[in-house]
């Protein structure tokens, strides 16, 4: 699928300086309250990290070409670890910031390939890294720009961000013209729903924002990656998600749809659901 879709745009003008924390205005629009969403995953910890998929080789190469060999890289909201590990795979020294105390816990504990340079988790947010300004190469938010205030997250990146640095968002998406993906979609939806009926803020925006006048976009690209579930693989992937019910009648409710989806599609025992890895890259604007 790479290639199937690809955007460019002219490079936005520079922007005047701004200090650290500013609000700078961006087309970003998200549904859900701005709470505190650092414990959304917490007690998740082992469902996410056995049940999330990863992301295609192909997907981390384009993110780090042109950047030289072994590029500094912070992946931020990095959770537990499964998109720094393949950074690390692709050639990137990575520094992992993530909120959660269990999920960064699970990230230090699985570490990196072997031969692969160690990965520094470190606590941090996406509008408050704690990383020194204009020291990476790369920002990377692989499924957790949705999580941060945008602005705020924006101009913490900038002001990280080498001259001439990228940033790099990626988002696992279904294909939803793919009748069992589009049917699986509609039930984390209604998930969705439930959540927010209750009170839980729920990110549903999954694609970046106007990125401008801090950053210039380059490209949007797909990537295939397709997942394949037993039932339990299925459930797991559900249960992992932020906005699904810890017990109770809704939950009951939903995995009886999830079941009811994996019995009408499934062959040999294996649901196939048609995903690719979304990536925009943009450039960072001079300056600061």
């Amino acid at each position: 699928m790479k290639g199937m879709e690809k955007q460019r745009q002219e490079n936005a003008p520079p922007h005047p300086a701004l200090s650290r924390g500013e609000r700078v205005q961006t087309q970003a629009t998200y549904t859900g309250e701005r709470t505190d969403v650092t414990t959304y995953f917490s007690g998740k910890t082992d469902t996410y990290q056995r049940y999330r998929p990863g992301y295609p080789r192909a997907a981390m190469e384009a993110v780090l070409a042109g950047l030289g060999s072994a590029p500094l890289v912070a992946d931020v909201g990095c959770g537990t670890g499964i998109s720094s590990r393949c950074l690390a795979a692709a050639g990137a020294r990575v520094i992992g910031i993530e909120p959660n105390d269990d999920m960064r816990a699970a990230a230090t504990a699985l570490g990196q390939g072997k031969g692969e340079p160690p990965i520094d988790y470190r606590a941090g947010t996406g509008e408050a890294t704690g990383l020194p300004d204009h020291s990476l190469d790369c920002v990377v938010c692989a499924q957790a720009f949705h999580w941060f205030d945008g602005p705020r997250a924006l101009r913490e990146f900038h002001c990280i961000l080498r001259e001439g640095g990228r940033l790099a968002l990626l988002w696992n998406k279904r294909d939803e013209s793919d009748p069992a993906s589009a049917e699986y979609e509609r039930i984390i939806s209604l998930a969705m729903d439930l959540a927010e009926e209750t009170g839980r803020g729920v990110a549903r925006y999954r694609s970046a924002p106007d990125l401008r006048p801090l950053f210039a976009q380059q490209s949007v690209d797909r990537y295939d990656n397709p997942v394949q579930y037993s039932m339990e693989d299925l459930l797991g992937r559900a249960r992992s998600s932020s906005y699904w019910p810890e017990s109770g009648e809704p939950r009951d409710r939903l995995e009886a749809l999830l079941g009811a989806l994996f019995n009408k599609h499934q062959e040999q025992g294996v649901l196939r659901i048609r995903q690719y890895t979304e990536v925009t890259l943009a450039s960072r604007v001079r300056g600061s």
